[in-house]
């Protein structure tokens, strides 16, 4: 308390309401698989098609790889409408950087930025420099084109314009080769390829894709995961299992190329969890790869997750990401073509799947979770709690050791109520009155004196989601001219 010692106006700041709480975002992506060049297990994050081309395949022809369903899947996340994506790159064990050794006798190696084939497209020229004859200049050269320049080099390693310093910085330095070994002397060499660099996919399993979970661990704003065409059970419950014990990540799985609908069905009633939903079937799209403008088959969950993002925003994400809205761009057909009778045979076993209606295009036809949890039945049941939960929790961390008094409880309540009222506003909220969708208790019935010994403050918050227009029912009845 402030202390009043003599006449006068004494001004005093009063503590400000509870800030109010704002909607997490529900629309970052992050997908796990094979790509040409980055370093491994360390995801990255990307905000578009072109964004990725430079990180994954700077100097390259083409950052497509005939064996990564990943990369399709990404190119699909942002034909429809997803725009911020963390991308995980795995590796075989025996992944190793490709690398040359400069000079004759006493060499200086030049090694690859990161593992993989692709350092072996990428090869290094010493030359004199043209107006100073003492110094060099080093060329690097990715598919035979030049991509980097670096002029008037020392070989002296206490001078500024030291070769090694220059080329390995951070900031100014090579974005594709390090010099990992200067021991040796560096001296005019002709163009010289790396080589050696392997990603050893061959050697990859299902434990390499599960263990891989981990690496977003360290990232927070990831709201939906998926391992884009690794179908086995093994790395589908893993990823389920992953997201759940998070609880704050939800997943989209693929279904099994080459299934016929009940092979769908079986193959997703193989799996468990309220966190993940199962799509079907894969998808053709024209293949950048073929030089005939052939088609390839991908796997759904790319153009799911970038559908999810657009809706997100579009709607929000209490709206269900299927239906008309739900449009898949960039598909050119399904692979599998569902009548009436499969969609029947299908929905109520929690298979969504990819249809296309006339006039429509492609559109995702289903909505529902892998594994009903309470009254979650739906994806939007289950992210929109993640979203609310998420919210709360990040934007009421103000009230750790805060006094445990009315007031305090006063302002909690007065955060939540805003947000929830501003759900309410958008629709995200079912009843007619604010009321009628949310409830909001933080008392001393919840809060007695050994709760507050305790350390602990209690709020109930109850909501009441909007559900989906599964089934819209149209009655008719034939007017005669006597009604």
């Amino acid at each position: 308390m402030p202390e009043y010692l003599k006449p006068d106006v004494y001004v005093q700041r009063m503590a400000n309401s509870a800030p109010p709480i704002e909607a997490v975002g529900t629309a970052t992506a992050g997908m796990i698989g094979v790509f040409r060049r980055g370093t491994p297990n360390d995801p990255m994050f990307i905000t578009g098609w072109e964004d990725f081309k430079r990180q994954t395949a700077l100097g390259l022809d083409t950052p497509y790889i005939a064996d990564s369903d990943t990369v399709y899947a990404v190119r699909q996340f942002f034909k429809n409408g997803g725009n911020r994506l963390f991308i995980d790159r795995i590796v075989g064990d025996g992944a190793v950087k490709a690398s040359v050794d400069i000079g004759d006798t006493s060499a200086v190696m030049f090694e690859a930025l990161s593992v993989g084939e692709w350092g072996n497209e990428v090869s290094v020229e010493v030359i004199s420099n043209e107006d100073e004859i003492t110094l060099f200049d080093i060329i690097i050269r990715v598919e035979g084109e030049q991509q980097e320049t670096f002029r008037k080099l020392s070989d002296t390693a206490e001078d500024d314009n030291y070769y090694m310093t220059v080329i390995n910085s951070e900031t100014i330095g090579s974005d594709f080769v390090r010099v990992t070994d200067d021991t040796g002397t560096l001296t005019v060499t002709a163009e010289t390829t790396l080589t050696s660099g392997d990603s050893d996919l061959t050697t990859l399993t299902d434990v390499d894709y599960t263990e891989a979970l981990q690496d977003f661990n360290k990232i927070d704003d990831v709201n939906i995961l998926a391992v884009p065409g690794q179908t086995a059970k093994a790395v589908q419950q893993g990823l389920l299992d992953y997201c759940e014990n998070r609880g704050d990540v939800f997943a989209i799985v693929d279904s099994s190329s080459n299934l016929d609908p009940t092979g769908a069905k079986e193959e997703k009633n193989q799996l468990a969890s309220p966190y993940g939903a199962y799509y079907y079937p894969w998808l053709k799209v024209l293949d950048p790869l073929s030089a005939s403008g052939g088609k390839r088959l991908v796997p759904p969950s790319g153009f799911i997750a970038g559908i999810y993002a657009r809706t997100d925003v579009d709607r929000g994400v209490h709206k269900t990401p299927a239906g008309l809205e739900a449009r898949v761009m960039g598909a050119v057909e399904v692979e599998t073509k569902l009548a009436s009778e499969d969609i029947e045979l299908l929905n109520p076993d929690n298979v969504n799947c990819i249809v296309p209606k006339k006039g429509q295009g492609i559109v995702v036809w289903g909505g529902r979770l892998i594994s009903e949890h309470l009254d979650r039945k739906y994806v939007s049941d289950m992210r929109f709690d993640i979203m609310v939960e998420e919210s709360c929790y990040e934007q009421t961390q103000w009230t750790i050791f805060e006094p445990n008094t009315p007031e305090l409880w006063g302002r909690i309540k007065s955060a939540l109520h805003g947000f929830l009222y501003g759900l309410w506003e958008e629709g995200a909220l079912f009843g007619e009155t604010p009321e009628e969708a949310y409830y909001i208790k933080c008392n001393e019935d919840l809060n007695p004196q050994e709760i507050r010994d305790a350390g602990k403050v209690i709020v109930e918050v109850g909501y009441a989601k909007v559900k989906p227009a599964e089934f819209t029912i149209l009655r008719f009845a034939q007017k005669t001219n006597e009604q």
